[in-house]
C-alpha cells in the first residue's frame, strides 16, 4: 500500500462515524484506530461518554401518557436523572421511560408513535465522566 492509498482510506474513515479499521488480504493488512481525544481530520471528539437509553419492554413509543402532559424531547436540554422521557404502550399498560443518569439530551432516536422492541436505544444522553 503507498501512501496515497493510506491517505484515501484516512480520508474515508474520517467521512464515517468509524473509529477503528482492521483489513488484511494476503500479506498486506492496516490498522487504523482514531484517537478517543482528536479524530485525524482535527475535529474534537465528545469528551464525556454519551450513554444509550433502551425501551424497557416491546411496544409503541409514546412521548405522552393518556391523561398526562407530553414529554419535552428537545434535543440540548438537560436531564435529571429518572426523568420521563417516555411512555412505551403495550395494551392497556404503560411503562415509562426514564433517564438513567443526570445529563443532557443529545439524541432523539424514536418518533411518536413507532413500534420499539425490547432494548432498542431511544435517546443518547451525555452523562458526565465517572456517573
Amino acid at each position: 500500500m503507498d501512501l496515497s492509498q493510506a491517505k484515501q482510506i484516512i480520508d474515508f474513515i474520517d467521512s464515517t462515524d468509524l473509529m477503528e479499521v482492521y483489513w488484511e488480504k494476503g500479506q498486506e493488512r492496516f490498522h487504523f484506530k482514531k484517537s478517543q481525544e482528536l479524530s485525524s481530520s482535527g475535529t474534537r471528539l465528545p469528551s464525556k461518554p454519551w450513554r444509550a437509553v433502551a425501551s424497557p419492554a416491546v411496544g409503541v413509543f409514546r412521548l405522552g401518557k393518556p391523561g398526562y402532559p407530553g414529554c419535552d424531547d428537545t434535543e440540548g436540554r438537560d436531564l435529571k436523572k429518572g426523568e420521563k422521557l417516555g411512555w412505551i404502550e403495550m395494551g392497556r399498560k404503560v411503562i415509562p421511560v426514564e433517564s438513567p443518569a443526570a445529563g443532557r439530551l443529545r439524541r432523539v432516536l424514536i418518533q411518536e408513535g413507532e413500534a420499539v422492541h425490547y432494548g432498542q436505544p431511544l435517546f443518547l444522553i451525555e452523562v458526565p465522566t465517572g456517573v
